[in-house]
């Protein structure tokens, strides 16, 4: 179509190449009317007509997009337009194959219609990737969530919704998500939650002289085009990281009286609110007039058109503390007198959200952990949240402060009421955060939510409130690192939970989850936390106390304790199971401890070796699904060689690949990867590719003693790096952010002389040694099934 029709196509972004599955197809079309209302459908709306390889038709909604580019000014996010004013469409297919597609565009004042192309279809193609598609209520456990290949999944993470007490107000913006992102994906969390709240919205009503972006806030139905901006940088940062989220559509304090705090905000800006030109008198109108239902369902459609694409988006959160006391319900009336308008309308518009996006979760939230059933019964509520600050303990009978009781309590009672994954949406020891702040700065509680919630089989670890000042300002990041390398590779479903937790006269705490073969346990001296640390009482556990472990079968286990504070295995040992109950020995230990049982395993085929001579810094640690290599020396490349080999011997064709998924202890010369030798001699050939700080990847070889660079490249965030033989030709292959396989370098090698192929990692001069954690590791014969 010729550019004086009014619509035309402007690009897509597989134009220069196929998509693979799950990743975000998008397309830009210009139209030369200018509508004053493009968010309203009663005026305008844009569809596309997906036809999948299979021959059925999908059809998805269109949005307005505005576009702009940020810089940093005097401590503040300031954007700046590009000028792209366009409409868009956002897909993500989940099958491989060749697409077609054809858009439409009503403009409904006017009565008239408009196809791009005029006849026939545009077309995009998709590629397998390795991404594991979406989110959705495991079919094996109801308690958890599972991909879309079938796969576990395990949040860990804490809520970075903007706004806070005592934060940065997040005048930086996205340049602040960047980091506390950034910080949360290197430590291992994979889970956090954005909202539309606080500065966040979209739609708001102005206000002169505010924000940066106030100028956008043009009242109901208008939707602030650099807030949406932001929101799409958010999602894409997490995308990158490997991190999923909640999105919060509506929050209780945009709803509230804010009179003396924050007299700006609350319901008296609320864009509903009829003194803002809105439908609605109070909030309890706003869950029953038809023309707020109207205008909600146009923000769903918006939101669903614009976001919905994301695998990485966990579930859509309708409301954030719909019963908070502060919400400006009808005079006289609060949460409970109008409750049944509240869980009918999250009936409604929950399931418009699921016509609208079939592919994504609903939930919802309360601030009394103990609301509300009816409303977690709902057909299109998927998964339930909890919100619980141990400083009101007391209010719900329990112990102020008792973290573990706490969590199992709310968990126990809401899944045998409601068999759907919970998820404590909100933790922590004050909402207001003052209490961790100033009583509890090295996250003694932070911690023991995380092992509590896990092992008491919630779908991810208890969300902390207050992460700017509290998580970020004390990097508390770290206290994930030692939880994701417990729990890497193994699959909770099916477990069964047990505690010692009503026996108040044990000196130890023992929260597990069993199968019949294998077990999981967090074991923690029982009045050991926050308030006994500022008491100045000892947290040591002496060697020689048991934990029980019932239901295992019978049979020989390997039993590894964990140092819940860096992740790493402290002792190793052989135990036999012969009755229903299996008794162990446990090691001493400072504050709290993990163990793991499996069956006992052949030996490993890995073996271990140091160049030049063994180092007393260097260790091998075996994961499920991987290795952790620490390893001192002088790295690679320089007038002397020292590294650690971590190794198998492999003949004819094979594959070798794994995922670089950490290195700690940056230094100039740090580096890990994977390497092929032809022999354990120090002087031996060897061709290597490896991983170097900030992304930087190269390829060397070492031949004739001397060792050269090959190739230089950027191997992005937790690469998979692979080595191949196949007909004589070794080729360095590289999949970034779990996108398909691309070669980086072929070399000729001998086509049938047995090599030792593996792991390598080293540091530099400047500090003692390195660690470099590797997933996913995986070696087999080219006619084997490989990744």
């Amino acid at each position: 179509m010729t550019q004086d029709k009014e619509l035309c196509f402007l690009w897509d972004n597989t134009i220069h190449g196929a998509i693979p599955a799950f990743e975000k197809f998008e397309a830009a079309f210009a139209f030369e009317k200018v509508f004053e209302h493009p968010y309203c459908p009663e005026e305008v709306d844009l569809k596309a007509y997906i036809l999948k390889p299979n021959g059925d038709q999908k059809q998805i909604s269109g949005f307005w997009y505005e576009g702009f580019q940020r810089v940093l000014r005097n401590g503040r996010e300031i954007l700046i337009s590009t000028l792209e004013k366009d409409w868009r469409i956002r897909y993500s297919a989940q099958v491989p194959g060749e697409y077609r597609y054809y858009v439409t565009l009503l403009d409904k004042k006017r009565h008239r219609s408009y196809r791009y192309p005029e006849k026939g279809e545009l077309s995009f193609t998709v590629t397998p990737s390795d991404r594991k598609g979406f989110l959705r209520v495991s079919a094996r456990d109801p308690a958890y969530l599972e991909f879309s290949d079938g796969s576990p999944y395990l949040g860990i993470g804490h809520n970075l919704c903007g706004w806070e007490w005592g934060g940065t107000d997040n005048r930086l913006g996205t340049y602040e998500y960047d980091r506390w992102l950034s910080s949360m994906a290197q430590n291992g969390a994979n889970l956090t939650q954005f909202d539309f709240c606080e500065g966040d919205q979209i739609e708001w009503t102005p206000c002169d002289n505010e924000l940066p972006f106030s100028e956008d806030w043009k009242g109901l139905n208008e939707y602030n085009q650099q807030n949406a901006w932001k929101m799409d940088r958010r999602f894409q940062t997490a995308e990158e990281l490997g991190i999923f989220f909640r999105l919060s559509l509506f929050h209780w304090e945009d709803f509230d009286d804010e009179t003396e705090k924050f007299p700006d905000w609350g319901w008296n800006r609320n864009p509903y609110h009829d003194q803002n030109g809105g439908p609605a008198k109070n909030v309890s109108e706003f869950f029953e007039k038809p023309a707020c239902k109207k205008y909600v369902r146009y923000y769903l459609k918006y939101v669903a058109a614009r976001w919905g694409y994301s695998p990485n988006l966990m579930a859509y959160e309708l409301w954030n503390e719909i019963d908070a006391p502060e919400v400006m319900w009808r005079a006289g009336e609060d949460y409970d007198q109008e409750a049944s308008k509240v869980i009918g309308w999250h009936s409604e518009m929950g399931s418009y959200l699921k016509q609208l996006d079939s592919k994504h979760l609903v939930t919802s939230s309360f601030a009394d952990s103990r609301r509300d059933l009816n409303l977690w019964q709902l057909p299109c509520i998927d998964l339930t949240t909890v919100h619980r600050y141990t400083y009101f303990n007391e209010e719900y009978g329990q112990r102020q402060y008792d973290t573990e009781g706490a969590l199992s309590a709310v968990l126990k009672e809401r899944f045998s009421q409601v068999e759907k994954p919970v998820l404590f949406g909100e933790f922590a020891l004050s909402p207001g955060g003052d209490i961790q702040k100033d009583y509890d700065p090295e996250g003694i509680e932070f911690h023991n939510q995380l092992w509590a919630s896990l092992l008491l089989k919630s779908l991810g670890t208890a969300m902390h409130w207050t992460w700017g000042s509290y998580v970020d300002k004390n990097r508390l990041y770290s206290k994930y690192l030692p939880v994701s390398r417990f729990f890497a590779g193994e699959d909770l479903r099916r477990t069964v939970s047990f505690s010692n937790l009503d026996a108040v006269t044990e000196r130890l705490l023992i929260l597990g989850l069993r199968k019949t073969d294998r077990a999981c346990l967090w074991i923690k001296k029982r009045d050991w936390g926050f308030c006994q640390a500022n008491e100045g009482k000892s947290s040591s556990v002496e060697k020689g106390r048991t934990a029980e472990v019932p239901g295992l079968k019978a049979g020989d286990y390997q039993v590894e304790f964990y140092d819940t504070k860096t992740g790493k295995i402290l002792e190793k040992s052989t135990i036999t199971a012969a009755g229903e109950t299996l008794t162990l020995l446990l090691p001493g230990f400072s504050g709290d401890l993990a163990v793991k049982l499996k069956p006992k395993e052949k030996d490993t085929l890995w073996k271990s070796i140091d160049f030049p001579r063994p180092k007393k810094s260097s260790r091998t640690e075996f994961l499920q699904d991987g290795a952790i290599l620490s390893a001192g020396g002088a790295g690679f490349c320089g007038e002397k060689e020292e590294y650690r080999f971590v190794y198998q011997q492999a003949s004819g064709d094979f594959r070798l690949s794994a995922e670089i998924r950490s290195l700690t202890n940056l230094g100039e010369r740090v580096a890990a990867g994977l390497m092929v030798r032809d022999s354990l001699e120090p002087e031996s050939g060897y061709i290597a590719v490896l991983l170097h700080p900030y992304s930087k990847a190269q390829v060397i070889i070492r031949r004739d003693g001397n060792t050269e660079i090959l190739k230089e490249f950027d191997a992005g965030e937790r690469p998979c790096f692979g080595l191949n033989r196949a007909a004589g030709v070794l080729t360095v292959r590289l999949a970034k952010q779990g996108r398909e396989w691309e070669p980086v370098f072929q070399i000729q090698v001998s086509k049938e002389k047995e090599l030792l192929v593996g792991l390598t990692a080293a540091s530099s001069h400047t500090i003692t040694y390195i660690t470099a954690e590797f997933h996913q590791l995986r070696l087999a014969k080219i006619e084997e099934e490989i990744l």
